[in-house]
């Protein structure tokens, strides 16, 4: 899936010659394209950012979604060893809450910031928790 963003106004551009340093002002026809690949880097390096994690720990795929975009990311997530829970009430609330909340929150920095990076309108995203990775005292022991 390659997306084109055209400009905003397609009108022909001056063709006189600009001088060597000078910006170039006005719009320019043309388009730009957006791979699947990138995109699905782009993509996942939100989702890891979302969650704490290495871009290399995180799986993502772009789809249609009737003309929106449909995110689809695997991802490890990160969760208090359960010793460290029971010792510490308050643990799970502070490491992000439970998985239903980790998920949520990073769906929304994941829609926000993949509208914000591609222009793209995202209809959906959904996140398949693959994996845990158990942190604190306990789970260096």
């Amino acid at each position: 899936m390659s997306q084109a963003v055209n400009t905003p106004d397609q009108e022909a551009w001056a063709t006189a010659p600009q001088a060597a340093g000078t910006p170039v002002t006005g719009s320019l026809a043309g388009y730009t394209r957006i791979s699947r690949t990138a995109l699905n880097r782009v993509l996942a390096a939100i989702a890891a950012d979302a969650f704490s994690l290495k871009a290399s720990q995180v799986k993502a795929q772009a789809t249609d979604d009737g003309g929106k975009l449909a995110i689809e990311v695997s991802v490890p997530v990160k969760v208090p060893s359960l010793i460290d829970i029971a010792q510490d009430a308050n643990l799970l609330s502070r490491s992000g809450g439970d998985l239903v909340a980790q998920a949520s929150a990073a769906r929304r920095v994941l829609g926000a910031r993949a509208t914000e990076l591609t222009g793209s309108t995202v209809g959906r995203i959904d996140i398949d928790l693959s994996n845990t990775i158990t942190e604190g005292k306990a789970a260096l022991q």
